[in-house]
């Protein structure tokens, strides 16, 4: 079957595209063996669309930036996270700064050196606590026990030159009905009071209860605290 140019210009097409019937395959393929304009006609219909071809070569290009991106996220969020436990981590510890945040010493920390009575009829606490950064609180439970807690500043730790420090811890019990006591060294107690103790309530060491009889303090003692006190 012999064909015109004309009509072999629009079959190409179909051709290219394979959606042509077997019969006119055949013709197109018998008339461009024997014309070279449709040869070229062919040719150039044939090649891949400039677009097509950047979109090919392309491809890699997109792949790269879509890894990249995904990284990109990835990292942004990982340091959203590091920064959010770094600004929390900093209020906390100036929280802890505003408050002096402490934490109770271990017994192994504390030596109670002794427990004495002062000439006026105060009990006097002799501690020794190797540590030397350093508070004592005092503690009062519900059932009307003292607990004398030497802690530790979470940030505070002493100037190095101090191995630890001796600290006199001096009471006196008011009688019943009274505020106050003139003369008196030392804190004043509750007529109700029911002991002393040293050290947190889990692992505090009795050194005092009432009736208890103590050995009288010495002279040096007594000066010594009476020094401390500015009497």
């Amino acid at each position: 079957m012999t064909l015109s140019c004309v009509v072999i210009e629009d079959l190409l097409p179909a051709y290219c595209d394979g959606t042509c019937t077997p019969e006119s395959r055949a013709a197109v393929e018998e008339h461009l063996a024997d014309c070279p304009r449709c040869r070229r006609f062919y040719t150039a219909l044939s090649r891949p669309l400039p677009l097509e071809t950047s979109r090919e070569a392309a491809a890699p290009l997109h792949s790269v930036e879509k890894q990249w991106n995904k990284k990109k996220r990835v990292n942004l969020f990982r340091g959203g996270i590091a920064m959010l436990f770094l600004g929390v981590a900093v209020f906390l510890v100036l929280v802890a700064l505003q408050l002096n945040v402490s934490l109770p010493l271990s017994q192994e920390d504390i030596v109670i050196n002794q427990v004495t009575e002062l000439s006026d009829g105060s009990i006097n606490v002799d501690l020794w606590v190797d540590d030397a950064a350093h508070n004592i609180t005092h503690q009062w439970s519900e059932d009307h026990v003292l607990y004398l807690i030497p802690q530790r500043s979470i940030f505070a730790f002493g100037d190095g030159t101090l191995e630890g420090w001796q600290s006199n811890q001096t009471f006196y019990v008011l009688p019943k009905g009274e505020t106050e006591a003139k003369g008196k060294l030392g804190l004043s107690l509750p007529s109700d009071v029911k002991a002393i103790y040293v050290g947190a309530e889990k692992d505090a060491v009795l050194v005092w209860q009432p009736g208890q009889e103590l050995p009288p303090a010495s002279p040096e003692v007594e000066q010594r605290i009476q020094a401390e006190k500015g009497f």
